[in-house]
């Protein structure tokens, strides 16, 4: 889970570099929690959790990310 809260932590940090384990274990925890979301939008018949999630997560993802395919 601490790799997931990093990515919060460094959401505005595009430089440097991510490790491997660090980004595959943000993306099973984006996923599980992106899981149960859509489950709990579901029964609730809407879609604002699913979206805000989507929303909330755009700036971490994209940092991760970019740090992870950082060359040097």
């Amino acid at each position: 889970m601490e790799y997931f809260l990093d990515a919060f932590k460094k959401y505005a940090d595009f430089s440097g570099r991510s490790s491997r384990k660090a980004f595959w274990f943000y993306v099973l925890y984006y996923f599980v929690i992106g899981i149960i979301l859509a489950l709990g939008d579901m029964a609730l018949d809407t879609t604002i959790l699913s979206i805000s999630y989507g929303i909330l997560m755009l700036m971490p993802t994209l940092s991760l990310c970019t740090r992870r395919l950082h060359y040097a």
